[in-house]
């Protein structure tokens, strides 16, 4: 009976020990979360970048350039952009401490309409934690080499001006003086745009045009039989 007493003793007496012991040793607080994924972390940044929150970007970006912000900020001024909808793809893990994810983008250009891009985000384990490891070429792909992306205007065809019925003007018909004027005023009518990759020695190279109307006949009041 004594026997059983001591030993009801020693197991109360060692699990008092071990319930401090977990106690000394139990993370709290931010530590006791679980350590975000690369699909986590690519998921956020992806997130944080659609909703133009850069100090999220930044936060989960591995020796975040001095840079980084105005780079962004930059580019979506200098290339009119209001809108950036990202669509992630399938990761691809490179050992325990390299992954990607590839992702397809969509930006909106004021009064131009949508570019699609894609780009790949790529990531690094640091002290146990997965990071974004950012490039120019996280923004775009031809950014790989330095370098700058541009919107250029390219002018559009000439207008035709034709008489009522929609016939063109004989040459030497007497109408130049006056269709020279009227052609003054339509000048520059139907611009449009090209987006263009500008490499550090000065050549550039089109990545997508925003063409301009096709040439369109406008009408006079002349007439050839009244003429």
């Amino acid at each position: 009976m004594r026997s059983r007493a001591v030993l009801t003793l020693i197991i109360v007496v060692l699990a008092v020990i071990g319930a401090g012991l977990y106690a000394l040793v139990r993370p709290t607080g931010a530590e006791s979360r679980p350590v975000a994924g690369p699909e986590e972390t690519a998921t956020a940044y992806l997130a944080a970048w659609e909703g133009s929150d850069i100090g999220a970007m930044s936060r989960l970006v591995a020796d975040t350039p001095a840079d980084f912000a105005e780079r962004h900020l930059a580019f979506s001024r200098d290339l009119d952009i209001e809108s950036l909808d990202l669509i992630p793809g399938t990761l691809r893990r490179h050992g325990g401490q390299v992954a990607e994810l590839p992702f397809q983008g969509v930006r909106g250009i004021r009064d131009l309409g949508a570019w699609p891009f894609a780009s790949t985000l790529r990531l690094v384990r640091r002290d146990g934690r997965w990071k974004v490891l950012w490039t120019p070429e996280t923004l775009h792909p031809a950014l790989k080499d330095g370098g700058r992306i541009r919107l250029k205007e390219v002018p559009g065809p000439a207008v035709e001006l034709v008489t009522r019925s929609g016939t063109r003007f004989p040459r030497d018909s007497g109408a130049e003086s006056y269709l020279g004027m009227l052609g003054a005023d339509l000048e520059g009518d139907g611009s449009g745009y090209a987006l263009e990759a500008v490499r550090t020695d000065g050549t550039a190279r089109e990545l997508m045009a925003f063409a301009p109307p096709s040439a369109r006949r406008i009408r006079t009041t002349f007439s050839r039989p009244v003429q």
